[in-house]
């Protein structure tokens, strides 16, 4: 009996190590169950180890067990051998991996994982007591069923301890959101800007910051951190009681969630980027993030100023809808799609043309009232002249002088992540636009890629995640607009396959399309392939599970 009390005490250990997996893919997806579990069933074929582990270990077991059936129950905890083996290994090979986004652990993940530990050890325990209550035989009999299995419930376990904590969580949250709302309260002059969109955001977000900081003392969000706790964490910890001007970023996976942002900061100012099809796997309808994205304009507070971002065609329509203060900008007349018409200028408050993008940059003319402003910067894309151009509207509303804003423009740096260049060695150049992608998104990136010459232009993406339904047809979309910039694809992971189908169908060459499995396995490829003068677009986040 000594020996089996071990066996699940081991067991125990094992699982509460590997459950550094499940959490922190719970904590990636915002500690959400129902994103959670869409995440897993997602990428249901990377979780293969783990059920191999279970139903190989269980196996084995079994076996032993009916070769030996009539030894003591110590004994038949040497058929689990062969599972804690393999599950011993597969949990320092976790533990070894570095991921992209490692684990932040913040007191909230701390909890959580002590939680999850308490409950992990509770269920051997009571196994155990269990064990001395019921025969011998069931016993042996389910501890050979039930003890390898108990890996690959490892991610619902996490989901439930979750559930358990969330009333705590929700007292801690409620607090931390309540000493963030009582600090804004002590600072009723400050101006406060909410910024949202489908894609975009941070830039913005960055941009505008950047044209304020040499007329204003600015704070504004930093990285993504457009959630209640993110928005609530940088008000408690990053405002100044003298900063003049709040700059929160907000974003959405459902409607009624820049509401509750708008609830917190209060923005008086606000700039609508352009809204696309994102997250459709949360939002359900594209009606849905166009009521969401809404929700910021119709939660600003006096003096209540909205820009829009009529680049965007479904932006563009909600600008017609909104009957305040308004300002639209962009670089085309509404639902047009030439971008350098004369006729452009007139119809917006702020607008832009002229605009020359190569591998190295950009440059474009802004038309604000009479005025010309001739900028250049260093930023990949129009699209970023677009997102340029939106934080300049709000900029000059606020009283930032027209050279000012030219000087920001030219000195302003890339969001990491999205369209970075990097010059790697070898003379292979990355494009590193890894962040979460929309189909908007993909085709400014892809069109960046396009400008590059003198090499081949080599495009890795897993394609869409999140777009529910329409996950697949988005796919093979995206696999049809690469062909419009890359010359080859690489195709990875569970959308590969449709990327692939998308390629060929516009008549991409057949030996230019590669389907791989991981990030792992693309960089092996450009490692064995990659020659001087290409360039290497890395498009769209790469889940490590």
């Amino acid at each position: 009996m000594t020996l089996f009390a071990t066996a699940l005490a081991v067991n125990a250990l094992i699982l509460c190590v590997y459950s550094k997996r499940p959490l922190h893919i719970l904590q990636l997806n915002n500690y959400r169950s129902g994103e959670y579990f869409a995440h897993l069933w997602r990428e249901k074929r990377k979780f293969v180890p783990e059920f191999a582990v279970s139903a190989g270990g269980a196996a084995a077991a079994l076996a032993f067990y009916l070769l030996f059936p009539k030894h003591e129950i110590g004994f038949y905890s040497i058929g689990l051998s062969p599972y804690f083996s393999a599950a011993i290994g597969l949990t320092l090979k976790t533990l070894l991996v570095k991921t992209k986004k490692p684990p932040v652990f913040t007191a909230r993940l701390k909890r959580l994982y002590g939680i999850h530990c308490a409950s992990i050890v509770l269920l051997h325990a009571l196994y155990i007591a269990l064990s001395f209550i019921f025969s011998f035989q069931f016993s042996v009999f389910s501890s050979y069923i039930l003890v390898p299995c108990t890996l690959f419930a490892l991610p619902p376990l996490a989901a439930l301890s979750a559930l358990a904590a969330a009333p705590v969580e929700n007292r801690i949250n409620r607090r931390f959101i309540l000493a963030a709302r009582r600090k804004l309260d002590t600072m009723p002059d400050l101006i406060r800007i909410g910024i949202t969109g489908s894609f975009g955001k941070t830039s913005v977000k960055n941009f505008l910051a950047a044209m304020l900081a040499g007329t204003f003392k600015v704070c504004a969000s930093p990285a993504s951190f457009n959630t209640p706790l993110g928005l609530a964490k940088t008000v408690n910890e990053n405002l100044k009681p003298d900063d003049r001007i709040l700059i929160a970023e907000m974003g959405a996976r459902k409607v009624g969630d820049i509401r509750e942002l708008c609830a917190l900061i209060r923005p008086q100012y606000g700039i609508l980027n352009i809204v696309g099809v994102q997250h459709l796997a949360t939002f359900k309808t594209e009606k849905n993030i166009l009521r969401a994205k809404y929700e910021l304009i119709e939660g600003l507070a006096p003096p209540a100023l909205a820009v829009f971002n009529c680049d965007g065609e479904k932006t563009a329509l909600l600008y017609e809808r909104y009957s305040g203060e308004k300002r639209a900008v962009g670089g085309a007349p509404v639902h047009a799609k030439a971008r350098d018409r004369d006729d452009s200028y007139g119809r917006y408050d702020l607008s832009y043309k002229n605009v020359r993008t190569t591998a190295e940059g950009s440059s474009f003319t802004l038309r604000y009232g009479e005025q010309n402003i001739r900028c250049a910067t260093r930023l990949l894309g129009e699209h970023n002249v677009s997102n340029l151009c939106a934080a300049a509207a709000l900029a000059l509303e606020l009283g930032v002088p027209a050279s000012a804003i030219a000087e920001a423009v030219k000195t302003v740096a890339p969001v990491p992540h999205r369209l970075e260049l990097i010059r790697s060695g070898g003379g292979v150049t990355v494009i590193d636009d890894a962040y979460n992608s929309n189909p908007d998104g993909f085709r400014a990136a892809v069109y960046v890629l396009s400008r590059f010459a003198g090499g081949r232009r080599i495009l890795i993406t897993p394609g869409f995640a999140e777009m529910g339904a329409k996950t697949r047809e988005e796919n093979r979309n995206a696999g049809a607009c690469a062909v419009s910039g890359a010359d080859i694809l690489l195709a990875l992971g569970s959308g590969g396959s449709d990327l692939a189908d998308g390629w060929l169908s516009a008549n991409g060459a057949a030996d230019g399309v590669f389907v791989l499995p991981d990030l792992n396995a693309a960089a092996e490829w450009i490692k064995r392939n990659a020659r001087a003068g290409d360039a290497v677009l890395f498009e769209n986040d790469i889940p490590d599970f």
